[in-house]
């Protein structure tokens, strides 16, 4: 990209993945986590090691949504990085509808 003859470059990094789960728990993370690889790396289990995931507790029709925020900046020379803006610029969200089949019991303290 050029502004008045200037070559820019735009760099966006994640600041944070924002996941609502649709049965009121939602979570943040510093990155949305790797896609899931049937062929190679699948799962077989309630809990994936190596995926990043979350634990229904009743059945039903849910729907997912992952809002991605970004960390931008921008360089006119090459070298000297410049925030777009301070606070990190949030991008639309992405949803899913699910249908959870088979939910887990979880066991917690009693808080008391």
């Amino acid at each position: 990209m050029r502004v008045v003859g200037q070559p820019v470059r735009l760099r966006l990094d994640i600041d944070h993945a924002t996941w609502t789960f649709g049965d009121d728990n939602s979570d943040t993370t510093a990155s949305p986590g790797v896609a899931y690889d049937p062929e190679h790396k699948p799962c077989r289990t309630a809990q994936c090691p190596g995926y990043y995931g979350h634990t229904y507790t009743t059945t039903g029709i849910d729907t997912i949504t992952l809002t991605i925020a970004w960390h931008a900046t921008f360089s006119l020379d090459g070298t000297t990085w410049t925030d777009v803006d301070p606070a990190p610029l949030t991008g639309p969200g992405a949803s899913a509808s699910i249908t959870v089949r088979q939910a887990r019991a979880i066991l917690v303290p009693d808080p008391h």
